[in-house]
C-alpha cells in the first residue's frame, strides 16, 4: 500500500484542483448552463480545469519556462481567476447549490474507481511500462529542468535522444505530456512515482465523458449512465487496454473528444451563443488538438454536423447573425486557447499521413475485431465461448442506440456523424488500404485503433440502446439488475486475474515494488561517479528506456555491441560500475538492485541474456528455456579476445516423440561448429573463439519437428536449455585449436 495510498491522495488532489479551476472559468464566463452543480456539470468542469493546467504549462514551455516554473505560473493564472470571480460578483458561482452528500459519494465512487484502476499496483507496487510509458516519463524528467523550446544535451547515442528529439519536432502529441510534467513538478515524486496518477484520471476523464455524452445527448436516465460509465472501467475492453498500456496521450485524446461532442449538445439554444460558451466549447477544442491530434480531423467532421443544424435551426427562427456572430467568437477563442498548438496539430496532422509502418501486423479476422471494439474481449485473448453471446447483446444494443438516432437526428448529429466517421475510415482500412506488413489489403494496426478511438462512443451508443430495449416493460427493473449483476460476475473476478498476470509479469521482469525500487536506483546511482557508470541496453523491449528515465538526469555511458569491443575501453578498472537491465540467466551478478538492474563483473565472461527468450522460469539462477525451429542467440560478454569453453545442459524437446537424439549446431560471428548429436539430457562442451565486449553465438536444433508440444498450440519444443556457462581456454598469444566437442552422460553429470 506505500505506492497506492500517494497516488490516490495526488488523484484526489487533481480532480479537487482541476474542479476549482473549472468552476471559476464557468463563473468568470458566466457561462448559466453550467451554474447549478449537478454531476453533469461538475463533470466538465473537471475536464475544463485540467484542459487549463495543460495549456498553460504548454504556454509557458514555449515561453521557455520548465515545469518547474509553470507550476508557479499556473498559481498565478488561478489566484488572477479568483480574483476576477470575486470582483465580479459571482465568487458563489463555484460552490452554488452544491450539496455535500453527492459531493461526498462522488469522492467515494471517484476513490472506488481509482482503486480499480491501480489494482496492478495495490498487488505487487508497479504498473505495466512495455510500451510507450518510459517515453512519456523520460519527456516529463526532461520537462522539469528543461522547455520545450531549450537543447536537452543529449548526446545522439543517449538511450533517451529518440524522446527527447520526438519531443522538440514539434509533431508529437504533447499535451498530456505538459499535464504530466506539471504533476511531477507539484508533488516531490519521480517521473516514474507519479506517472500512474495522470494516466488513471485520464481514464476517470473517459468514463465521465460517457456518463455526460449519455445524459445530454442521449437523456437517458442516471443509472444506465451510470452503467456505461463504471462498466467501461470494470471490464477488460479497448480503454482499460489502453490504462494498462500506459498510453496517457491516447486517454486525453479520447476523453477531450468525447467531452467536445457532448458539449455541442448545450448550444443549440440562442441564449446560449456568447463569449462564455465559445471560451467553453474553444478549449474542449483546443485539449484534442493538444493531446492527440490524430482525432482532430474525426472531431472536425462531428463539429461541422453540429454547424449544419445549428445553422438550419438559426435560418428556421430568423436568428443566423446571431449565430454567425457566435461562431466567429468562437473560432477567436480557439485561436487564443491552442495559441501555438494549433499549428503544430496541422503538422502533426501531415506527419503521420507520412508515417504507414507504425506499430505492427495483427492477424485478426473480423470477429476478432468486432468483438474487441464492442468491449467483450482482451485484446491479447483468443475468442472464446463466452464472448460471442456477449458481443451479440452488445450488437443489439448498439444497432438499438443507432436507430435511435432517427428519432432524434438534430441532437445526435455531431455523435452519429463522428462514429459514422469512423465507420467509414475502419471501411477503407479493411477494404482498401494495404497492410505495410504483408502487402495484404487491410491495414491490421490502424483498424486496432479505430477500434480504441471509437470505443467510448460505442459505449455510449450500446447503453442508449439497452435503456430503449429495457424501458417500457415490466421487467426493466429486474432486468437491469440482471445486467448489472452480469456485469460484476464476469469482469470483476476476470479484470481481478489480469492484474495478478500483470503482476506476476511484473515481478518477473522488474523484480518486487518496482516503484520503491525507483527511487532506489536513482538513489544508489548518485552515489557512484559520473566517468564510472556504463550501461549495457538491451536490443529489444523496453527495460532500457525504463532504467533511463530512472536514472535521468545521472550521467553514464552507454555502451552498444560495437563500443564494447573498442580498446579505448578499460574493463580491468576495479572501480568500473557495469549495468544492465535485466539479471544474467545463469550466473549471480555482482549486485542485484531494483528493478531487475544488475551490476555485471566486467572480468567474468557469462551469458547476458537470450533472443528469443521462451522459458519457463528467467532471471534468477532457474532457467528453462525451449529450442525451436529457429535459432536461440545469446549475447555472450567476453572481457578480452580469447578462446572460451562454452558448456550447455540440453534435453530433448516434445516436439520429436520417436527419438530422443537431437542435432545442433554452435555458430560465433566469426565460425561455425560441425553438427553435434546428443541423446537424452547431456552436457555439451565446445570451444569458441570471441572478441572483447559483446558477442552473438547462436545454436540451432537440425531436426524436424513432428507434432506441437502442447495440445491445441503451435509452440515447437524440439529441445530444452537449462545451463549456459563459459570458462577461458586460451590467451590471446595462444592459437585455439580445432573445436573440440565432449558429450557427457547424464549419470556423470549427476556425480559431478
Amino acid at each position: 500500500m506505500s505506492a497506492f495510498l500517494p497516488l490516490l491522495g495526488v488523484i484526489l488532489f487533481i480532480a479537487t484542483g482541476t474542479f476549482v479551476t473549472g468552476r471559476l472559468i464557468v463563473a468568470l464566463a458566466k457561462v448559466d448552463w453550467l451554474r447549478s452543480l449537478r454531476v453533469e456539470n461538475m463533470l466538465v468542469s473537471a475536464f475544463l480545469g485540467t484542459t487549463l493546467w495543460m495549456l498553460i504549462t504548454a504556454a509557458s514551455s514555449y515561453l521557455g519556462l520548465p515545469a518547474l516554473s509553470a507550476r508557479f505560473v499556473l498559481l498565478g493564472v488561478v489566484l488572477l481567476l479568483c480574483g476576477a470571480v470575486y470582483f465580479s460578483g459571482r465568487i458563489d458561482w463555484v460552490f452554488r447549490g452544491a450539496r455535500w452528500q453527492r459531493l461526498l459519494r462522488l469522492y467515494v465512487l471517484l476513490m472506488a474507481l481509482s482503486t480499480l484502476c491501480m489494482g496492478t499496483i495495490i498487488y505487487v507496487q508497479g504498473y505495466l511500462t512495455y510500451n510507450d510509458g518510459p517515453d512519456y516519463i523520460a519527456m516529463s524528467e526532461m520537462l522539469q529542468e528543461h522547455a520545450i523550446t531549450s537543447d536537452f544535451g543529449l548526446e545522439t547515442d543517449h538511450v533517451l535522444y529518440h524522446p527527447s528529439i520526438i519531443l522538440t519536432s514539434n509533431w508529437f502529441h504533447t499535451g498530456s505530456l505538459y499535464f504530466l510534467s506539471l504533476i511531477q513538478a507539484i508533488f516531490p515524486l519521480t517521473g516514474f512515482e507519479i506517472y500512474p496518477a495522470p494516466l488513471y484520471w485520464g481514464a476517470l476523464l473517459n468514463a465521465s465523458a460517457i456518463y455526460v455524452l449519455a445524459r445530454w445527448m442521449f437523456r437517458i436516465p442516471v443509472k444506465y449512465a451510470c452503467l456505461g460509465a463504471i462498466g467501461c472501467l470494470l471490464a477488460v475492453n479497448p480503454l482499460t487496454f489502453a490504462a494498462d498500456s500506459s498510453f496517457l496521450c491516447q486517454l486525453y485524446g479520447t476523453s477531450g473528444f468525447c467531452f467536445t461532442l457532448a458539449i455541442t449538445s448545450r448550444l443549440y439554444t440562442r441564449s446560449h451563443w456568447h463569449w462564455g460558451s465559445a471560451l467553453v466549447f474553444a478549449l474542449s477544442v483546443a485539449s484534442v488538438l493538444s493531446s492527440y491530434s490524430e482525432l482532430a480531423p474525426v472531431l472536425t467532421f462531428g463539429c461541422l454536423g453540429y454547424v449544419a443544424v445549428a445553422t438550419a435551426k438559426a435560418r428556421r427562427q430568423g436568428h443566423l447573425p446571431a449565430f454567425g456572430q457566435f461562431f466567429l467568437i468562437t473560432v477567436g477563442a480557439l485561436l487564443i486557447c491552442a495559441h501555438i498548438e494549433l499549428a503544430r496539430t496541422i503538422h502533426s496532422i501531415f506527419k503521420t499521413l507520412e508515417l504507414n509502418g507504425v506499430g505492427y501486423h495483427h492477424d485478426w479476422t473480423f470477429a476478432h475485431y468486432w468483438t474487441f471494439a464492442m468491449g467483450m474481449r482482451p485484446r491479447s485473448a483468443s475468442i472464446q465461448w463466452f464472448y460471442i453471446p456477449a458481443t451479440i447483446g452488445a450488437s443489439i444494443c448498439l444497432a438499438a442506440g443507432l436507430l435511435r438516432f432517427f428519432r432524434q437526428p438534430r441532437r445526435l448529429m455531431p455523435l452519429a456523424v463522428a462514429l459514422g466517421t469512423f465507420g467509414g475510415l475502419a471501411i477503407y482500412y479493411s477494404l482498401v488500404a494495404l497492410d505495410p506488413w504483408t502487402g495484404e489489403v487491410g491495414h491490421t494496426w490502424n483498424l486496432l485503433k479505430l477500434c480504441k478511438y471509437a470505443f467510448p462512443l460505442v459505449t455510449v451508443f450500446q447503453v442508449a440502446g439497452l435503456y430503449w430495449l429495457l424501458s417500457g416493460s415490466g421487467y426493466e427493473k429486474k432486468a437491469f439488475v440482471g445486467v448489472c449483476l452480469l456485469l460484476a460476475l464476469v469482469c470483476v473476478p476476470y479484470r481481478l486475474r489480469k492484474f495478478r498476470y500483470y503482476g506476476s509479469d511484473l515481478v518477473d521482469r522488474q523484480g518486487e515494488s518496482p516503484m520503491t525500487g525507483a527511487r532506489d536506483v536513482r538513489d544508489q546511482l548518485a552515489l557512484i561517479k559520473p566517468s564510472k557508470r556504463f550501461f549495457l541496453p538491451k536490443l529489444t523491449g523496453h527495460a532500457d528506456r525504463r532504467f533511463a528515465c530512472v536514472a535521468y538526469p545521472l550521467q553514464y555511458a552507454k555502451l552498444t555491441e560495437e563500443q564494447t569491443k573498442s580498446p579505448d575501453v578499460n574493463f580491468s578498472d576495479p572501480e568500473m560500475f557495469l549495468f544492465m537491465p535485466s539479471v544474467p540467466p545463469f550466473v549471480e551478478p555482482l549486485e542485484e538492485w531494483p528493478l531487475n538492474v544488475s551490476r555485471i563483473d566486467p572480468q567474468k565472461p557469462q551469458v547476458l541474456w537470450l533472443e528469443p527468450a521462451d522459458r519457463v522460469k528467467y532471471g534468477g539462477r532457474e532457467v528453462c528455456c525451449w529450442l525451436g525451429e529457429h535459432p536461440m542467440e545469446f549475447r555472450i560478454w567476453a572481457p578480452r579476445q580469447a578462446t572460451y569453453d562454452f558448456s550447455f545442459d540440453i534435453a530433448p524437446g516434445r516436439s520429436i516423440v520417436l527419438t530422443n537424439k537431437r542435432h545442433f549446431r554452435v555458430s560465433t560471428e566469426q565460425a561455425t561448429s560441425p553438427a553435434l548429436a546428443t541423446a537424452g539430457h547431456q552436457t555439451i562442451s565446445t570451444q569458441i573463439a570471441l572478441t572483447q565486449g559483446i558477442n552473438r553465438v547462436r545454436i540451432e536444433c537440425l531436426d524436424k519437428p513432428s507434432q506441437s508440444a502442447f495440445e491445441g498450440s503451435d509452440v515447437i519444443v524440439l529441445a530444452q536449455l537449462t545451463r549456459a556457462i563459459l570458462r577461458e581456454a586460451y590467451t590471446p598469444n595462444q592459437s585455439p585449436p580445432m573445436p573440440e566437442v565432449k558429450l557427457v552422460s547424464e549419470e556423470d553429470r549427476l556425480d559431478r
